[in-house]
């Protein structure tokens, strides 16, 4: 009987309106929350675009009379990019991957979060969510989204049935059935390639080894010939067609794409991959914080939660979601990751992006993309 576009999508025009709009077992922030974010009538997002259901925007704007105001980037160095030019960027919510977290962190640009202004969260979040090895107690940080790496291969144009298909090999060997310079797309990230290709080899993909790099670059040169495109948001070409094999990408980013193209596989790497993560987290230079709090409570109730779920393609930290996808979600592979599959997999470490091991990326990166 759960809806998951039960949100109710009246005008508050007050605190008792709001709270009496909640269904059953949602929580609603404290009264002075809720009247300072519509003091400040405004919300600040820096996120990525198209990616979670509009509705979850606009239901928002539509109880609160909060406008929400998002700029996208197109990638996680571009968001930081921006971030180190001027650290006090006025974006009240921002979601950054662990990696940029860390680095936002680092620089001292992260609010803590007031737990007592997120009840949904108590409430509702899954025990693997509360800490994360990198913020335990989730002082700065929210994770809303887990996901997973791994290849799309169409079948419509090559072999389904090919043995490979299940591991890196395939990303790594079959694409030479392919013709040259076609029908190969990678993500234009090189902490997922190079991260892929070590996993291929048996390496941690956090290895900041010399010799295992370098064996990580001789696998990538080999492949350099079948690549038609380093992409940063392949879902295009993959719609289109215009790719046999794509990866390594977010397998959520192509929940929705099944239904549009009979024929494609979305695999996840039975060696292991690179967690993928959306967090939520608050800028210093944010100057919403009580809309920033209205909103990531908001976030946690769970028709919402499914809607993120479905729309992105990841599993939720709401602990009640899983059981209310339809069926046909659950099976999905980015849904049903085993709790074995989610300890072999790993998350981008700050060996991968500091010292040796950014300098080895770097130039394998330049020589690959040359």
């Amino acid at each position: 009987s759960f809806n998951v576009y039960a949100a109710d999508v009246k005008r508050v025009n007050s605190y008792e309106e709001y709270v009496n709009s909640l269904e059953p077992g949602y929580k609603p922030v404290p009264k002075v929350v809720f009247d300072q974010a519509i003091k400040e009538g405004q919300l600040n997002i820096y996120d990525w675009a198209a990616w979670w259901d509009e509705r979850i925007y606009q239901d928002f704007t539509k109880i609160f009379g909060i406008k929400i105001v998002r700029d996208n980037f197109a990638n996680y160095d571009e968001m930081m990019a921006k971030y180190r030019l001027n650290p006090n960027l006025e974006y009240d919510v921002v979601l950054p991957d662990f990696r940029a977290f860390l680095q936002l962190k680092d620089l001292g640009l992260v609010s803590p979060l007031n737990h007592d202004w997120l009840p949904n969260v108590a409430a509702f979040i899954r025990p693997s969510f509360r800490d994360i090895p990198i913020d335990p107690g989730y002082k700065h940080m929210l994770l809303y989204g887990m996901g997973f790496a791994g290849y799309i291969v169409n079948t419509n144009y090559v072999d389904g049935n090919n043995p490979l298909i299940g591991s890196w090999k395939y990303l790594f060997d079959a694409p030479k059935d392919l013709p040259k310079n076609g029908k190969l797309i990678l993500r234009d990230n090189m902490y997922s390639v190079i991260g892929a290709a070590l996993q291929y080899l048996g390496y941690s993909q956090n290895s900041d080894d010399e010799k295992e790099l370098m064996a990580a670059k001789e696998v990538l040169l080999k492949l350099k010939p079948f690549i038609m495109a380093f992409d940063g948001w392949p879902q295009r070409p993959v719609l289109e067609q215009q790719t046999w094999v794509t990866g390594p990408h977010s397998v959520g980013d192509y929940i929705n794409a099944l239904d549009k193209v009979p024929g494609l596989r979305i695999v996840l790497p039975e060696e292991g991959t690179d967690i993928r993560s959306s967090c939520l987290t608050l800028p210093k230079g944010g100057p919403h914080k009580a809309a920033a709090h209205l909103w990531i409570n908001y976030l946690f109730r769970t028709d919402r939660a499914v809607l993120h779920s479905l729309s992105a393609g990841q599993m939720s930290p709401n602990k009640d979601v899983h059981a209310l996808l339809p069926e046909k979600a659950k099976a999905f592979v980015g849904f049903s990751a085993s709790d074995a599959y989610i300890e072999k997999s790993e998350l981008i470490e700050t060996s991968a992006y500091t010292g040796q091991g950014l300098v080895l990326r770097t130039k394998i990166w330049e020589d690959l993309k040359k």
